[in-house]
């Protein structure tokens, strides 16, 4: 376990994680493991500036409109297209310096907290999801921010905005406890 730090005092603490600059999101998932439900997960895009996974819906109803398996394939197919095609829109999306070493404390204290930007081009939710690692098998912490269209999203300060409320509503049910 972390050694208890000014900034980690009044939160749940794991293993210490290295900071965004030198290690992704995705990385820390590969190495540690999540317990986000693999469908949230799923043929999911991760931004290149910033901890953010873009995922929507599997289309069910496409998967079961064709047979022999080819409505599922098909379906799957669209999903990995339409999330890297809102990754693009995305573009280099980054958060703001201060985000980051929010961030980069939380992890220090073996926090590891991530975003999800789920639904389609017309609605998507920012989701925050925070996990202890190293620390007790517990599912992870969701909290569930705005939605907006895409092409909001794509802005930084929307970006930056949706984030730092939802770190902020993170740290509040941690604090005295």
């Amino acid at each position: 376990m972390a050694v208890p730090t000014p900034a980690c005092s009044g939160i749940a603490q794991g293993d210490a994680l290295p900071p965004l600059a030198s290690t992704s999101a995705a990385a820390i998932i590969s190495e540690h493991g999540t317990k986000l439900d693999a469908y949230q997960r799923e043929a999911g895009v991760w931004l290149q500036q910033a901890p953010v996974l873009v995922n929507r819906d599997f289309d069910f109803a496409l998967s079961m409109s064709l047979e022999d398996g080819l409505g599922a394939g098909l379906a799957a197919a669209k999903r990995r297209e339409g999330n890297t095609e809102a990754a693009v829109q995305l573009g280099e999306v980054a958060l703001s310096a201060e985000l980051v070493a929010e961030l980069n404390a939380l992890r220090g204290c073996g926090q590891h907290v991530y975003f999800v930007l789920w639904g389609s081009a017309e609605e998507a939710t920012l989701r925050l999801v925070g996990e202890v690692t190293g620390g007790p098998e517990k599912p992870p912490l969701v909290i569930e921010g705005r939605r907006r269209p895409l092409a909001e999203w794509a802005g930084a300060q929307a970006l930056n905005e949706g984030v730092g409320g939802l770190l902020e509503q993170f740290a509040s049910p941690h604090e005295g406890s």
